[in-house]
This record gives structure tokens, C-alpha cells and sequence, in this order.
């Protein structure tokens, strides 16, 4: 009879060390997937921010182009009226 309670006692244990794993991998897996997801998530952010400052900063090579090429033709201005002085 002693035996058989203490094989019970020790299949008890067990079990329970398998539950508490099971438990304790669920927990695991659920964390692992919450992080996967913030980063996702952040990467989003991330990536949404870059897109909208390219873009500004395009805009603003953009106008600096246009800006240096109204300087160059008002140059070129300068230099055609002293060319017709000579």
C-alpha cells in the first residue's frame, strides 16, 4: 500500500511539473508574440517617420534648387547688362 501511495505521490509531482511547464511555455509563447508585436509595431512608427521627413526634406532640396537656379538667371542677368556696356 506504501508503495502505491508513493508512486501516486511521485506521478502528482510530475504532472504538476508538466502543467507548471505547459503553463509557464503558454506564458512564454504569449510574451514572445507581445514583443514580436511591438516591434512591428514600432518599426511602423519608425519607418512612417522616415517616409514623412524624406519627403519634407525633398521638398525642401526642391526649393533650394529652385531658389539657386532663380540666383543663377539673375546672374546671368547682371552679366548680359555689363556686357552691354562694353
Amino acid at each position: 500500500m506504501r508503495k502505491n501511495i508513493c508512486m501516486y505521490g511521485i506521478a502528482a509531482v510530475s504532472l504538476i511539473g508538466i502543467v507548471t511547464a505547459a503553463v509557464s511555455e503558454k506564458r512564454f509563447r504569449k510574451k514572445i508574440k507581445r514583443e514580436i508585436s511591438d516591434i512591428k509595431m514600432f518599426q511602423s512608427v519608425e519607418n512612417d517617420f522616415l517616409n514623412r521627413h524624406s519627403k519634407i526634406v525633398a521638398e525642401e532640396l526642391e526649393d533650394i534648387r529652385d531658389e539657386i537656379g532663380t540666383v543663377y538667371e539673375h546672374f546671368e542677368e547682371i552679366e548680359n547688362i555689363r556686357n552691354c556696356g562694353r
